[in-house]
């Protein structure tokens, strides 16, 4: 019932409470850098790895905020939305 409840939030991060509305774009902060499903490892990237996946199959740019220079690219990113 907890896993269902922590997937249920994660989902509604993304998509919104009526799963209707996605985000723009997802931040996150892992070590290992990861932003695509190929590179989940999941003892590396954690909690975040549902989100990042998700995001990935929805379309959603991930930024992951650990790799270099990665919040330029969020600013520049921004800038056209």
């Amino acid at each position: 019932e907890f896993i269902k409840k922590f997937t249920a939030r994660d989902v509604h991060l993304l998509m919104g409470g009526k799963c209707v509305t996605k985000v723009k774009f997802l931040m996150v902060y892992t070590l290992d850098d990861c932003e695509t499903t190929a590179e989940i490892d999941f003892k590396k990237t954690g909690s975040a790895s549902f989100m990042i996946k998700l995001a990935c199959e929805l379309g959603i740019p991930v930024f992951n905020l650990h790799k270099k220079d990665r919040i330029n690219d969020l600013s520049t990113y921004l800038k056209t939305i």
